[in-house]
C-alpha cells in the first residue's frame, strides 16, 4: 500500500510542478538525430519488462483467481496512461537535460521533491521483498536441477540457504547502487538481459515443444516459425542493446577524460 501511494504521490507531483513553471526555455527534440537512435529505447522498454515478476505472488493472493486477467489489463492501461503523463510532463519540464533519474533533474531540491525521493525509497523498500520472493524462487528451481538445492528439505538447511540467497541479493544490489555513477547504466545492461526472457527464451521454450510432439501439420510448421521468429529477434535486440550500452559507456568515458585533460 506505502508503495502505490509513493507512485501516487510522484504521479501527481511531476504534472503539477510542469503546469505551476510552464519552462519556455528548454530544448524539445521532436525527431531523433539518426534514424538509429530509435533502438536507444530498446533497454528501457525490455527494462520494463521485469515489472512482470510481481504478478507471480499478486496472482497467488487473489482471492478468485478467474480475475486475473482483468486486473492485469487493468492495471496496465492505468500504468501505461499515468506513466506516459509523466514522462511527457517530465520532458517538457526539463527538455533534453531531464535526468534520467528524474527527480534529480529537480535543483535546487525542494521539500515537495524531497518528499518525493523518501517516497520512491519508500516504495522501493516494500517492493524489495517481492522481487526477492521470485528471485529467491528461481535460483532454488535453478539449483534443484543441479547436485543440491539451496533450499534443503530439512528445516534448519532451508532457512540457512534462504539467508544465503537474501545477503547475495541484498549485497549485490547495495555494491550496484553504490558503485555505479547512474541507474541508466543498470537499465540499459539488463534491459540487454531482458530481451532473452521476452524472446529467447519464450521462442525456444516453443520450439521444443512442438518437437517433442511433431506432427506434420500447418499449425506445426507455422509454430515453429514463430519460435524460430521469435529467437531471431530475441538475439538481435539482445546483441544490440548490449552494444549500444557498450559504445554509450566507452564513449561517456573518453568524453569525460577529455574533460578533465
Amino acid at each position: 500500500m506505502l508503495g502505490v501511494l509513493a507512485i501516487i504521490y510522484v504521479v501527481i507531483m511531476v504534472p503539477i510542478e510542469y503546469f505551476i513553471k510552464r519552462p519556455t526555455d528548454v530544448l524539445i527534440k521532436t525527431s531523433p538525430e539518426s534514424w538509429t537512435d530509435i533502438f536507444l529505447v530498446l533497454p528501457t522498454m525490455c527494462f520494463s519488462y521485469q515489472a512482470h515478476v510481481n504478478a507471480v505472488p499478486v496472482f497467488l493472493s487473489l482471492k478468485s483467481r478467474a480475475d486475473c486477467i482483468k486486473a492485469t489489463i487493468t492495471s496496465t492501461i492505468v500504468l501505461i496512461l499515468s506513466y506516459g503523463f509523466v514522462a511527457v510532463c517530465g520532458y517538457l519540464t526539463f527538455g533534453t537535460k531531464v535526468d534520467h533519474d528524474i527527480l534529480m533533474s529537480y535543483q535546487p531540491i525542494s521539500s515537495v521533491v524531497l518528499i518525493a525521493i523518501i517516497m520512491v525509497a519508500i516504495k522501493t523498500y516494500t517492493a524489495y521483498p517481492v522481487n526477492l520472493f521470485c528471485g529467491r524462487t528461481a535460483i532454488d528451481s535453478l539449483s534443484k536441477e543441479s547436485t543440491t538445492s539451496l533450499i534443503a528439505t530439512d528445516p534448519r538447511q532451508s532457512i540457512e540457504g534462504r539467508i544465503l540467497i537474501v545477503c547475495l541479493w541484498f549485497f549485490s544490489t547495495l555494491a550496484a547502487a553504490v558503485f555505479l555513477p547512474n541507474i541508466s547504466i543498470a537499465i540499459h545492461y539488463l534491459g540487454a538481459l531482458a530481451a532473452s526472457f521476452i524472446f529467447i527464451f519464450p521462442g525456444l521454450c516453443l520450439y521444443f515443444h512442438i518437437e517433442e510432439k511433431w506432427i506434420n501439420s500447418w499449425g506445426n510448421i507455422i509454430s515453429i516459425s514463430i519460435a524460430i521468429f521469435y529467437v531471431a529477434i530475441g538475439v538481435f535486440v539482445t546483441v544490440l542493446t548490449l552494444l549500444q550500452s557498450l559504445i554509450s559507456d566507452i564513449s561517456a568515458k573518453e568524453t569525460s577524460a577529455t574533460k578533465t585533460c
